[in-house]
């Protein structure tokens, strides 16, 4: 059984990122950026990261469709803002974890990529990390830009505290943790400016099949 992390490319060279992954024995990386593109960043282009991955042979996988934070589902937009409870109900962001269950089961160690460099700032943590965690109970260990890992507990905690959670006379730290959850996502969810832009328009081509080969 392979193991699931997530990371944050962030302003790294590619080098330093070949070596994170390296570091962490990741197979494969699992891109749930919405647009795997940036101006800022292009040698995290799609085109640009496939090529170097697959110099150090590690297989790429888009999953812009079932993971990204920019939804085109308008059923999963409460006042404009993407419902993270609601994303992880569809059947497509389903689809993407069994995806991940099958490539995890196949020995695989899989990196979910996204671009912020804090994973508290980044819906790689509390969407994508988090609904894989609720619907399958598969755990997932964060690494940062340093190198180093932080648990999913750790995280928490630090949501916990970011919100002014960590003590409750009346709740859980379950039930606080669920509303930490809920608050990050009126911070981070993604908010449509006027009108939903179908920013995801880099589907999986046939190639990115080939290279993932449990799509």
């Amino acid at each position: 059984m392979g193991l699931l992390y997530s990371i944050g490319c962030s302003t790294l060279s590619l080098n330093d990122f070949i070596q994170h992954l390296k570091n962490h024995n990741i197979d494969v990386i699992a891109d749930v950026r919405s647009v795997p593109y940036s101006k800022i960043t292009p040698q995290f282009n799609k085109e640009e990261l496939i090529k170097e991955l697959r110099k150090n042979r590690i297989l790429y996988g888009d999953f812009s469709k079932e993971f990204g934070a920019r939804r085109t589902e308008f059923s999963v937009y409460e006042n404009g803002r993407v419902s993270f409870d609601k994303t992880k109900e569809l059947q497509i962001f389903l689809d993407g974890i069994k995806r991940i269950e099958k490539g995890l089961s196949m020995g695989y160690s899989i990196a979910l990529m996204c671009t912020e460099k804090n994973p508290l700032s980044c819906h790689r943590f509390s969407l994508v990390s988090r609904g894989i965690y609720e619907k399958s109970g598969i755990e997932c260990d964060h690494i940062l830009t340093s190198s180093d890992v932080i648990k999913t507990s750790q995280l928490e905690n630090e949501m916990l505290k970011k919100f002014g959670l960590e003590t409750d006379l009346f709740l859980s730290r379950d039930e606080r943790i669920n509303d930490a959850y809920k608050l990050l996502n009126e911070n981070i969810g993604y908010k449509l400016p006027l009108m939903p832009e179908n920013n995801d328009s880099e589907g999986e081509s046939s190639n990115d099949k080939n290279l993932y080969m449990f799509s």
